[in-house]
């Protein structure tokens, strides 16, 4: 059973717990726990209430006497001030900001910021020991005759004054005050301690050190659990508010707590940023710059009072960890997208132009998916142009081949201004790195689709370095990069490679014995399928698996194109990164839409409605599409691309290539600064 301490009363600033216990647990009304099984888990949760229940102690104070405890909710200033005496170490934190306000009346009072305090001579009426009062002394916003430690938690003096400046929680009192509190009734000003500076962590869950190191392998199971639980009920509270409702009256004591401030409180939790990713995309992280921060404010409080508790030298990596936060954890981006949508049309060009590779396919289905249906097909430029959503930005998907003369993608960027972004491959990138640098900003294959293939009843091939003592003739298009590496690593030899493949299947099927070049994610369903005089399979390799792990299809612009436009890739990226993922749970419409474009271009080029699903499948079963190494998708391995450049240096070196700058790193060539990092296949 993993115990955790709360700090008051059940109440929706415990969401996390509550939710994660789930409904229909034991509630022990004489010590205030609930007690329920973790889903089927076999794993029992107990969430303990605190305030009278554990003598108003504070919670560190408890972890310390009662070896039962695992868990206990704590703030950032109570774990500095008791560094010395009573270390905690924070594992996560469903709360990024600190509930607690000062409020007043805004008939009374009008103000902006707590530099106004003072001088309106206002009384503040607080809990005792009270961090927070101490950092606004040391500011000078309120004098020492203004503070007022009596405070008991009863809004009857404030009501009764009527004058006062009083602490309360921004997701409980402001509602209290004008719904349940009858001999007020009306609203309440308010600003939160955050806003202060003091940007401390409230409701954080921590443990002593040696509970978090001897239970290390379930904080990791635990901790993404906890982060679950909140996101989960950020979007729909109906429940564990109920649940929380019905134990504060099972409880029965002087604590009172309705549905309605319970409702309030999610809504405001959410609204006011209390419950939020913070500065990223996950949920429950620590930002470790800010807590060394407080840390630093505290040290101006704690440092003159001499406080023995208090470690002096004490870091944010002595109190709060990150090693079991599960990054991809975090609340929608919903309101992200909503906002890209809006403003994509006052950063971006009104018509934002990629160049492809080839003719529409399944390996483009980003782009086509993004650009949505209904769009408007060129077929004497093989363009095809549709508004992205409604967000009055258009987007034109330009194929490639016969469409650009053939050229590779990276010539004619630098050549037609028209075109903003375009794809290539890490090899291209590093071919032409000096003579025409790209930077590429997403990727949305992880892998190569390249391929060499072979009929499996004339060879039996493991490795590529089996390929060379079979004698068979590799037939490849002329410029292949991954040809040099294979004969630079001796695995087929000068005279077994054939540059002139031009793309159709005949000499493969006529003479039968060759091994040949082809995408894992077209050529083995066409042979197999579509292609009647051959109607068998083929066996294959990934270029990938060869050990030259090159980024295919990513997309790239020039330098300048890229910082002209930063704010607009901001946005755009990861309407792609999103768009490759919709693909990918659910390829018909886009799939069907290539097919059409294809149609009505009406070339040598055919693809069928079985090829474009085949693609989609053997895509994601392959690994092509992928989130990587990572829960990220479209992001570049920054190692992975440095290794890459190490083995083209050993190619390009030797051909004294002047299009090649030998000094070139993966961060020259692709970034990941417009990556949302939260978007990933499930």
């Amino acid at each position: 059973m993993i115990v955790v301490q709360t700090d008051w009363f059940p109440e929706a600033e415990h969401s996390e717990l509550y939710h994660l216990a789930g409904p229909g647990g034991d509630i022990d009304s004489t010590n205030g726990t609930y007690t329920n099984e973790i889903g089927d888990t076999g794993v029992m949760l107990q969430v303990r209430a605190g305030g009278p229940y554990i003598g108003f102690q504070n919670d560190i104070s408890l972890l310390y006497q009662d070896s039962s405890i695992h868990l206990a909710y704590t703030n950032t200033d109570e774990q500095v001030r008791l560094s010395a005496s009573q270390p905690t170490v924070g594992i996560v934190a469903p709360r990024d900001k600190n509930p607690q306000i000062v409020m007043w009346d805004p008939a009374v009072y009008s103000f902006d910021s707590f530099a106004d305090i003072g001088p309106s001579g206002a009384t503040l009426l607080y809990f005792e020991g009270a961090t927070y009062i101490d950092y606004l002394l040391g500011k000078g916003w309120v004098s020492e005759d203004q503070i007022d430690a009596s405070y008991d938690g009863s809004p009857a003096r404030f009501i009764a004054e009527g004058n006062l400046v009083q602490q309360g929680f921004a997701s409980a009192e402001p509602y209290q005050y004008q719904n349940e509190f009858e001999d007020w009734g009306k609203p309440v000003d308010f600003m939160l301690i955050h806003d202060s500076g003091l940007e401390m962590y409230p409701q954080l869950i921590a443990g002593k050190p040696d509970i978090i190191e001897e239970y290390r392998g379930c904080w990791e199971l635990f901790v993404p659990m906890v982060q679950q639980a909140q996101v989960d009920y950020a979007a729909d509270p109906s429940a564990t508010n109920a649940q929380i409702v019905e134990i504060v009256a099972a409880l029965d004591s002087f604590w009172q707590y309705s549905p309605g401030v319970a409702q309030y409180s999610h809504d405001a939790q959410l609204e006011l940023g209390l419950i939020s990713n913070g500065p990223n995309d996950t949920i429950g992280d620590f930002d470790i710059a800010r807590v060394n921060e407080v840390i630093a404010l505290l040290a101006d409080i704690y440092g003159p009072q001499g406080l023995e508790t208090w470690d002096p030298d004490v870091t944010a990596t002595d109190i709060v960890t990150n090693e079991f936060i599960d990054p991809s954890i975090g609340l929608p981006s919903m309101d992200t997208e909503a906002m890209a949508m809006a403003t994509l049309a006052e950063v971006c060009p009104a018509m934002i132009v990629v160049q492809t590779d080839w003719f529409p396919e399944a390996e483009h289905s980003e782009l086509y998916h993004l650009a949505g249906p209904g769009g408007d097909i060129d077929t004497t430029n093989g363009t095809y142009t549709n508004e992205i959503g409604d967000t009055g930005v258009m987007l034109q998907v330009r194929a490639g081949g016969p469409y650009i003369g053939f050229q590779n993608d990276i010539s004619l960027l630098y050549q037609d201004s028209s075109i903003h972004l375009a794809y290539t491959n890490t090899d291209e990138q590093v071919r032409l790195s000096a003579s025409q640098p790209t930077v590429g900003i997403v990727a949305p294959r992880d892998k190569n689709p390249q391929i060499v293939m072979w009929d499996p009843a004339v060879y039996s091939f493991d490795s590529f370095a089996d390929i060379g003592p079979s004698g068979a003739t590799l037939l490849y298009f002329e410029g292949a990069t991954y040809i040099d590496y294979l004969l630079g690593k001796g695995w087929v030899s000068e005279d077994q490679i054939d540059a002139s493949y031009d793309g159709s299947p005949a000499r493969f099927i006529a003479e039968g014995n060759l091994v040949q070049q082809g995408f894992a994610s077209a050529e083995p369903y066409q042979y197999q399928n579509e292609f009647e005089d051959w109607g068998k399979p083929v066996d294959f390799m990934l270029i990938h698996d060869s050990g030259l792990e090159m980024y295919p299809q990513l997309i790239a612009g020039k330098p300048d194109i890229i910082e002209e436009y930063r704010g607009c890739w901001e946005l755009f990226v990861p309407m792609v990164q999103q768009a490759q993922v919709d693909y990918a749970a659910d390829p018909s419409a886009t799939n069907a839409q290539i097919v059409e474009i294809v149609a009505a271009l009406d070339s040598f080029w055919q693809y069928s409605p079985g090829v474009a699903q085949y693609s989609h499948d053997a895509q994601l079963e392959l690994g092509l599409i992928s989130n990587g190494p990572n829960d990220t998708i479209g992001d570049f391995d920054i190692a992975r691309v440095n290794e890459v450049i190490a083995l083209l240096a050993d190619i390009y070196g030797p051909q004294g290539l002047e299009t090649w700058d030998p000094d070139v790193t993966a961060t020259d060539i692709v970034t990941n600064e417009f990556i949302d990092p939260s978007i990933g296949l499930p």
